[in-house]
């Protein structure tokens, strides 16, 4: 069992207890307040709840203890056992909500957690904040806050939101190496120009552990908890209700499209099992937000088809990043940087994507005849070229769907997804 004792600061606390291992948050990268004391005419982040405050630490202690965790050294070489003792402000409150949080950490990560909970006082930067709060001007007014990852759905959420005339407030995050971060800035700084929004529309995070004790495990599975936290901390912050996560509905399900994807080693990210665990939390915090996606009977090309403005998508796509492998990720510094493997299942689904909308693909991928390709396209050609029925089993394969009224659409979106790639497969030489 990997175990943590989580810290804000550094202290002597953790030398009164057998815990060996310490994750100290303020000894990482985490910007959260830093954004916030650089600014503090233009930020109020000082108002966030306090809740909402333990949440967003939670899944920050979630994401590193995720990242120092090699699956590795584990049996299977898959889950892992992880037990986080963690301080919070409210320890009923969270205490109330622990089995729904663990619940979400089981299915999101394919692992088994565990996690305590110890009493503990606002921080000193915490009380400079809310001591400021009296000086702070009028906050901005949002009508969301939507999440800009880098990738191409959640671009054409963002541009579908400000071609509705709405004021949405995009919230980036980045991590282990930042490799997201260019493609959030692009997308960002190409919307901006177009429709003259202000450069405070966007704020953008990060959460790295330093240099000493950075252990390389790569499937973070929590990364997308941590991302929403953030998120749900600016609505809070800004009273805001709707935080908008983009992303085809195809891709939110996750449906094993190859044999080998079959279980946990298809991530979770914003399938609707998880999606309906974390606004559980929420309304059992007493909190009035809530996680939605609007595409969630859509595919990625209906998207990129029915994007409001055609002009700034064909002109911004190939910026994005959808791959699982990118290239500063995996492939080593030799490879094309800025490139997409090209064979994973997000990337296929991209390259369906593209062809369905008939929008020229100017994305950069990496050597099509590669043994891994070649082996990743076989795999494709026996689990779903040769798929002749599709029944509500293969989508529970992924998890439990929460809503069952919704089950026939699900298996629309589900066969029209399936069709979508093997359109692409069938005229792809």
């Amino acid at each position: 069992m990997y175990t943590y004792f989580c810290q804000l600061s550094a202290d002597n606390e953790s030398l009164h207890i057998d815990i060996p291992d310490t994750l100290n948050l303020y000894e990482t990268s985490f910007s959260f307040w830093d954004i916030s004391s650089k600014r503090q005419n233009k930020y109020i982040f000082s108002q966030i709840s306090s809740p909402i405050l333990d949440l967003l630490y939670i899944a920050s202690f979630v994401y590193l203890a995720d990242c120092a965790s090699p699956r590795s050294q584990t049996i299977t070489n898959w889950e892992r056992n992880i037990k986080l003792n963690i301080p919070v402000l409210n320890i009923d409150l969270m205490n109330s909500v622990k089995p729904d949080l663990i619940a979400t950490l089981n299915f999101l990560s394919g692992d088994y957690w565990e996690i305590d909970f110890r009493c503990r006082d606002f921080e000193e930067i915490e009380k400079y904040q809310r001591a400021k709060i009296q000086q702070l001007k009028i906050p901005e007014q949002f009508d969301c806050v939507s999440m800009l990852s880098g990738g191409l759905d959640s671009c054409i959420g963002a541009i579908d939101l400000l071609e509705e005339n709405k004021k949405p407030l995009f919230v980036g995050c980045h991590g282990r190496g930042a490799s997201v971060k260019p493609y959030q800035n692009k997308i960002f700084t190409s919307i901006k120009n177009k429709y003259n929004i202000s450069k405070n529309q966007f704020k953008q995070f990060s959460l790295e552990r330093k240099a000493n004790g950075q252990i390389g495990e790569l499937t973070t599975r929590s990364r997308s908890f941590y991302f929403f936290m953030h998120g749900v901390a600016m609505a809070d912050v800004y009273n805001v209700k709707q935080l908008i996560i983009p992303e085809n509905g195809v891709i939110s399900l996750n449906v094993p499209l190859t044999w080998s994807r079959i279980g946990s080693s298809s991530t979770r990210t914003t399938h609707p099992y998880y999606m309906s665990l974390l606004n559980t939390i929420l309304k059992k915090l007493e909190s009035p937000i809530r996680l939605t996606n609007p595409y969630q009977f859509k595919t990625k090309g209906e998207m990129m088809e029915e994007c409001k403005n055609q002009e700034l998508l064909r002109e911004i796509a190939s910026l994005t990043m959808s791959c699982s492998h990118p290239s500063d990720r995996y492939s080593g510094e030799d490879c094309i940087k800025d490139s997409h493997c090209g064979y994973c299942v997000p990337c296929t689904i991209r390259r369906a994507a593209f062809k369905k909308s008939n929008i020229i693909d100017n994305s950069i991928y990496r050597d099509p005849d590669s043994d891994v390709a070649r082996q990743n396209f076989r795999s494709f050609e026996i689990g779903i070229l040769s798929k002749q029925s599709i029944g509500i089993f293969d989508i529970l394969k992924s998890g439990p769907i929460p809503d069952t009224e919704n089950y026939s659409k699900y298996l629309d979106l589900y066969s029209r997804g399936i069709k979508e790639i093997k359109d692409y497969f069938s005229d792809d030489d």
